[in-house]
């Protein structure tokens, strides 16, 4: 999936995805060379780890 790079608020760019959705993801996520206007590819990897520590914190 590609978002375009919105605009930028303090910390954090606002990224439009091709679906309409929005999403803002934290500057030091992002390379350096990343700014508004720019097409970022997005995808998402499922942490398996830090997913087990959450259901134990959700019984």
């Amino acid at each position: 999936m590609q978002a375009v790079v919105d605009s930028k608020h303090g910390d954090y760019f606002r990224c439009l995805l091709e679906n309409g959705d929005v999403i803002s993801v934290y500057k030091e996520d992002l390379s350096a060379e990343i700014d508004i206007g720019d097409i970022v590819n997005v995808s998402f990897v499922k942490d398996n780890e830090a997913s087990a520590r959450q259901r134990e914190l959700m019984k």
